[in-house]
């Protein structure tokens, strides 16, 4: 029988090597940084298709998008974490990059800053300028 892989996988874009998103963030031929926008993809693929972890460069970018969201919609992250149900540091480590954040806490997330799941994602997806 021949196992099968969900995993996303993705290009390089200096040597072309086709790969799973390797945790380093690094290509596994050449060494070099695969873009940080399909790696973040592959973390977003990874938390919605429940398939592993991100990589860890993505799961700082989807904290920082997080962070910024929470300061556009005026909340500390007291007041977020209140409204999400958790504790305050939990929400300090989901946006520092340190954890990832599962597919339930991403929904109270999207709840507490007032839009859907799948808004919450296109903002990590494609963040907006300011």
């Amino acid at each position: 029988m021949i196992a099968t892989s969900h995993r996303p996988t993705l290009t390089c874009q200096h040597c072309q090597l086709v790969q799973f998103a390797p945790r380093s963030g690094r290509c596994r031929r050449c060494r070099q940084r695969i873009f940080e926008s399909e790696h973040l993809l592959a973390g977003i693929a990874c938390l919605l298709n429940g398939t592993g972890d991100p990589p860890p460069s993505a799961a700082g970018q989807i904290g920082r998008q997080i962070t910024t969201l929470r300061q556009q919609a005026g909340l500390s992250q007291g007041q977020m974490a209140l409204a999400m149900n958790t504790h305050r540091t939990h929400l300090s480590r989901i946006e520092s990059g340190r954890v990832v954040p599962s597919l339930p806490t991403l929904e109270r997330i999207a709840g507490a800053l007032g839009m859907s799941l799948g808004e919450l994602i296109l903002h990590i997806q494609a963040p907006q300028p300011g």
